[in-house]
């Protein structure tokens, strides 16, 4: 019996909420326990731009695969990013000995984050709309 933890279909209609909690609760659990093994002041920030990076990238590359409530989808994604950035950074602001300030590297790397999500959802609704206008839409 082949049993699978998670299957295309679960992956295509998640919403960016379940996608966004998930993402959110590992990392948090992983800002914890880095903070409490780990000699790198830095690790807190760290974990919380490679969660964000990691969203953006799914939740982009899931949005394109969504058939229906495309702009409920768009919205939901941006508003679940927001609250990602603000509860991660938080937590990483909490546990971390250090400043993000005094690190520009991640008040850069935040930035860049951002700018890639703005990016990959202009890039996937424009390949939804030429996929659209060449009556591709039922293809992928």
């Amino acid at each position: 019996m082949n049993r699978t933890f998670l299957t295309y279909q679960q992956l295509r209609t998640a919403s960016p909420i379940r996608q966004g909690i998930a993402i959110t609760l590992v990392s948090i659990v992983c800002i914890i326990l880095f903070s409490l093994v780990s000699n790198n002041v830095e690790v807190e920030w760290f974990i919380a731009i490679t969660t964000l990076g990691f969203y953006t990238w799914t939740n982009s590359v899931l949005s394109f695969f969504r058939k229906t409530k495309k702009i409920q989808y768009f919205l939901l994604s941006v508003l679940v990013f927001l609250i990602m950035s603000a509860v991660l950074w938080l937590v990483a602001d909490t546990l971390s000995s250090i400043d993000v300030f005094t690190i520009r590297a991640y008040v850069l790397l935040y930035m860049i984050v951002c700018v890639f999500y703005v990016c990959a959802m202009l890039v996937v609704t424009l390949i939804r709309k030429i996929a659209d206008a060449m009556g591709i839409v039922g293809e992928f």
